[in-house]
C-alpha cells in the first residue's frame, strides 16, 4: 500500500500527482479529479481528490475527505487492468 503521509493535506495539483507519479514504488496512477456537475468548463483547473494507485502489484483508492486522505486496499496480485477496473467501479459508485 502506498504510503499516504507524503501527500499534501489538501487536494491535489498537476504537479502532486506527478510528484507521486515519478517514485520508484508507484507503477500507475489514476488521478479522479473533480469536474463541475453542470458540464461547463471552468478557468480553475480541477484539484484530484481521488487517486487510483499501483504499487507493488496492489491497488489503491486515496480519496481527501477535506482535511486528510484516506486509503483502502481495493486489489491485490493486481495488473494495470484491474487498475482501471478498480478506477471506472469508483466512477460508477459515485
Amino acid at each position: 500500500m502506498y504510503d499516504r503521509t507524503s501527500i499534501p493535506a489538501r487536494p491535489l495539483e498537476r504537479p502532486d500527482v506527478d510528484r507521486i507519479r515519478a517514485r520508484p514504488d508507484v507503477e500507475s496512477v489514476i488521478s479522479l479529479g473533480t469536474a463541475p456537475l453542470d458540464g461547463r468548463s471552468s478557468r480553475e483547473p480541477d484539484a484530484t481528490k481521488r487517486l487510483v494507485l499501483l504499487t507493488g502489484r496492489t491497488v489503491s483508492a486515496l480519496e481527501y475527505d477535506g482535511g486528510d486522505w484516506s486509503s483502502e486496499v481495493l486489489e491485490t496480485d493486481a495488473d494495470r487492468g484491474d487498475q482501471l477496473r478498480c478506477a471506472l467501479d469508483l466512477l460508477y459508485d459515485r
